[in-house]
C-alpha cells in the first residue's frame, strides 16, 4: 500500500480539501442569504411594505395643484398663496427630520342659491415630512403622522384627534381638542427615507408662521416660515 502519509499528501494535492471546505461554507452562505430575503419580503412582518416607490428629495412636491383635490372645479380654483419649509431639523432615533415643503392654497367659494348663501374662503394646508437617515430595518410606525400637533402663530392648534367631545347647555356639539383637524399619512419610502403628506383646512390663514410638532417621548418641534406667493 505505501507509506500512509505520502499517500495522504498525494490525496490532498488531487482533492485539495481547503476548496471543498469554501465551498461548503459558501454553500450555506448563500442559502442563509436566500432565507433571510425571504423572509423579509414574504414573512408576516412585511418589511417590504414599508417602501411604497422612492421618496422625492427636491423640486415642486405639488406641481399640479393642491393634492388633495382629484381633478375638478375646487383644484382648478385653489390658488397658491404662501409656501414655507422647516426653518430646523431634528434628530431622533437617528432618524433626521425636516419639513421640505409646505403651503397654503386658497379657495374662494362663491355665493350659490342652491348651496352657498354667501360668498366664502377657505385655506388649504399642506406639511410634507421628511425623516431621512433611518434604518431600514426599524420602519416607523404608520400611526407615527397621528401624534403631530399644527400650531399657527396666532395660538390657533390643530390635530388628529379633534372631534366631538361634549354638548353645552343649549344642545349644541363642543369640539376639540383645538381649533381644528389636521391628518395626514405616509406617501412615499425608501430605505433611507420616509415622507409623510399632512393636510388641514381653516376658513382663516395660518399667519406668519406654524409649529409642527411630536409631543411623544422626546418631543420635537419644527418651525415654518410663510412667504407669499407672487401673483
Amino acid at each position: 500500500m505505501g507509506d500512509a502519509e505520502e499517500v495522504g499528501r498525494a490525496m490532498d494535492k488531487a482533492h485539495k480539501p481547503g476548496l471543498g471546505w469554501l465551498w461548503f461554507v459558501s454553500k450555506w452562505a448563500a442559502i442563509l442569504c436566500i432565507v433571510t430575503v425571504a423572509l423579509m419580503f414574504f414573512g408576516d412582518a412585511g418589511w417590504q411594505q414599508s417602501f411604497h416607490e422612492p421618496a422625492q428629495r427636491s423640486g415642486d412636491y405639488e406641481p399640479d395643484g393642491y393634492f388633495f383635490f382629484s381633478e375638478g372645479w375646487e383644484r382648478d380654483n385653489a390658488v397658491r398663496v404662501l409656501v414655507g419649509k422647516g426653518t430646523s431639523t431634528v434628530e431622533r432615533d437617528g432618524d433626521t427630520f425636516s419639513v421640505p415643503y409646505a403651503a397654503v392654497w386658497k379657495c374662494h367659494y362663491p355665493a350659490d342659491s342652491e348651496n352657498n348663501e354667501q360668498a366664502y374662503d377657505l385655506y388649504w394646508m399642506t406639511v410634507v415630512l421628511a425623516a431621512d437617515d433611518r434604518n431600514p430595518f426599524d420602519a416607523r410606525l404608520g400611526n407615527f403622522a397621528d401624534h403631530l400637533v399644527l400650531t399657527c402663530a396666532d395660538g390657533r392648534f390643530y390635530t388628529h384627534d379633534y372631534r366631538r367631545i361634549g354638548t353645552d347647555e343649549n344642545g349644541k356639539g363642543i369640539w376639540g381638542p383645538g381649533n381644528g383637524h389636521f391628518t395626514g399619512n405616509q406617501i412615499s419610502a425608501d430605505p433611507f427615507r420616509n415622507l409623510y403628506y399632512l393636510w388641514q383646512c381653516a376658513e382663516v390663514s395660518p399667519g406668519e408662521w406654524c409649529d409642527l410638532s411630536y409631543p411623544n417621548g422626546e418631543p420635537w418641534s419644527i418651525r415654518i416660515e410663510w412667504e407669499e406667493v407672487e401673483p
